[in-house]
This record gives C-alpha cells, sequence and structure tokens, in this order.
C-alpha cells in the first residue's frame, strides 16, 4: 500500500467540511472533545496534527474512522452510499433508528426468493 502524506492542514480541511455538513463551528467542537478552537487553528498554521487521543475523540464526534480523518482513506471499502446511509444512521436517535430498521426488514422480506415465488402467479 502506498504511503499516505498527511498533514493539520488537510486534516483541518476535513474537520471544517464535516463541520459544515452539521451547521457547526469549531467553537462548538473543541470544548465538546475537550481542546480549545485556537488548538485546531494551529494544527493548519504549524503542520502538527491532533494526538492520537484527540484524533479518536474527534473521530467519535463526528461518527468517522480515525484513519479517513488523518488520511482520507476508508479501510472499510464503503461505496459512497453506504458511507452517506452510515453518517445518515449515526445521526439519527434511538427510535428513528428503530423506524429504519423496520423499513429495512419489511424490504427485505419483500425480497427473498419465498415470498417472490409466493406473490409470483402459479403456471398450473
Amino acid at each position: 500500500m502506498a504511503k499516505v502524506e498527511t498533514n493539520g492542514f488537510v486534516i483541518v480541511e476535513r474537520i471544517d467540511k464535516l463541520l459544515k455538513e452539521r451547521k457547526e463551528n469549531r467553537n462548538i467542537l473543541a470544548p465538546a472533545v475537550g481542546i480549545r478552537p485556537q488548538t485546531i487553528s494551529g494544527w493548519s498554521t504549524r503542520g502538527t496534527i491532533p494526538t492520537a487521543d484527540t484524533a479518536l475523540d474527534i473521530a467519535n464526534y463526528f461518527g468517522v474512522s480515525v484513519e479517513w480523518l488523518l488520511t482520507g482513506r476508508e479501510r472499510e471499502g464503503l461505496t459512497d452510499e453506504e458511507r452517506r446511509l452510515l453518517d445518515g444512521w449515526r445521526q439519527l436517535d434511538g427510535r428513528d433508528r428503530e423506524d429504519v430498521l423496520g423499513i429495512v426488514e419489511m424490504k427485505l422480506e419483500r425480497s427473498t426468493p419465498s415470498s417472490v415465488a409466493e406473490a409470483s402467479p402459479s403456471a398450473g
């Protein structure tokens, strides 16, 4: 596997992208992960990267992997559509997750071979 270059500037770009998607800013993120907003700016200007603990806290805050936060790559090999579904899932509360699971289970039941055979008119 080719080596991936990472630096504070690209990490901060990813953080800012995630913040924009959530309509949040660094002043919300920083205290949530136990740092100051200036620390984030410093990664960009100095080219340094967050400590492992801070990177993990930020990744958990956004529901992304540390690998993606640091490198922009996902080891999981998810498609963009799967990643969008997972990102949406992580933003739902417990009741909404139950609703989504119910819909998925209903769709799966409809698409099983036995249910397809039962819904098809018989040849006889």
